[in-house]
């Protein structure tokens, strides 16, 4: 069995994973998820977060052969683990950024992220405030209207330091997969799309949810997951 390493994106935190968490290990897998600097709601905001911290918090979690999984903005810090670590048996890039060396995700972002994201945030001593009254129909689309209560009760202030921060990487020698979710309103499908072309067909994978498949179709990822191991191993 595997052990998953699974990792939030912007605003987000542990908290977010909790029911892949609990789906994995009933399949007896190991599975971990951790609070990124910056963004753990049992601390006090920071705005002076960097990737190496993001980068170092990931690597302290690995094992041999793990596979690690990134969430939307995670892409970035999957992928800079994976270029300073050889624990690593895949990376999973759910709806996920794909970063380019030595850009900014800010570099990115007109053609990743949704005009309407902009919208959802507002910027306080260098921190991305999500409004958690707009996040819900835009993030949390596909969900129950108590999940989106509950996840946005519980996003928290994101660092901008680490949007425009340059990625310096060598793409990393690990099996990559993506998660494509068809209806998500954060991350375009047709970026989504558009970053995985040319790559093995048996390497991407679509799921018609929203942003957030963690809430809105924890069987279909974990699905996806469980695939993904079974060809890893």
């Amino acid at each position: 069995m595997a052990r998953f390493v699974l990792v939030h994106g912007a605003s987000h935190g542990a908290w977010c994973w909790a029911r892949v968490v609990t789906a994995l290990r009933a399949l007896g897998h190991e599975s971990i998820a951790l609070d990124l600097p910056g963004n753990s709601a049992n601390g006090p905001p920071r705005n002076d977060v960097s990737l190496t911290e993001y980068r170092d918090a990931v690597v302290a979690e690995l094992t041999p052969g793990a596979i690690l999984v990134g969430h939307s903005l995670a892409g970035l810090s999957i992928t800079l683990a994976a270029s300073v670590s050889d624990h690593i048996g895949a990376l999973v890039y759910v709806a996920a950024i794909l970063p380019e060396p030595d850009k900014r995700f800010a570099d990115l972002r007109a053609e990743a992220i949704a005009p309407i994201v902009n919208e959802l945030t507002e910027r306080v001593d260098g921190l991305s405030v999500p409004r958690a009254d707009l996040c819900g129909p835009v993030f949390y689309s596909d969900c129950l209207p108590e999940d989106q209560a509950f996840a946005t009760s519980r996003m928290t202030p994101q660092p901008v330091s680490v949007m425009v921060e340059p990625v310096h990487f060598a793409p990393p020698d690990v099996p990559r997969h993506y998660v494509i979710c068809s209806r998500d309103k954060v991350v375009l499908p047709d970026y989504q799309r558009r970053v995985t072309e040319g790559w093995p067909k048996d390497h991407v994978h679509e799921l018609a949810t929203d942003h957030s498949p963690f809430f809105s179709d924890v069987d279909g990822l974990v699905a996806v997951l469980n695939a993904i191991q079974a060809r890893t191993m």
